[in-house]
């Protein structure tokens, strides 16, 4: 799921920069501590921070993770960065999910700038003729 979570990150416009499993927080859970990683922290053009926690609803929903997320949440106050904990409803919106899918691809390849592509080609010709002609 958190590969499906990268795409809207990709195409979100409000999205500076994003990274995976970002760093490892000790959480004050009741009376014990507990380590936590999200799955990304989110860094927005308007300069906010959010970190994601990417988990299907049903094991989100457990004790355990309804504890540890309320403690991490807790342990962001007053440090400019928020939670966002994401589900599979959210990421497996059809038909979005599936455009996301298929403009990725073309996303991410260079566009090809006519006057290089004609100056690749008379690169390639010269050569071609250097080394005919070399044979001679």
């Amino acid at each position: 799921m958190e590969s499906k979570y990268c795409l809207y990150l990709e195409f979100d416009s409000s999205v500076e920069e994003y990274f995976p499993q970002p760093r490892t927080f000790t959480v004050s859970v009741g009376a014990e501590l507990r380590t936590y990683t999200p799955d990304f922290e989110v860094r927005y053009v308007s300069g906010g921070r959010k970190y994601v926690e990417v988990k299907p609803s049903e094991r989100a929903k457990s004790e355990h993770y309804q504890e540890l997320f309320t403690g991490f949440e807790e342990s962001l106050e007053n440090t400019g960065a928020s939670f966002l904990l994401v589900d599979e409803t959210e990421i497996y919106q059809r038909p979005l999910l599936s455009n996301y899918e298929k403009l990725y691809q073309y996303r991410k390849r260079p566009t090809l700038d006519v006057r290089n592509l004609h100056r690749c080609a008379e690169l390639i010709s010269s050569a071609i003729r250097s080394r005919f002609l070399g044979q001679l």
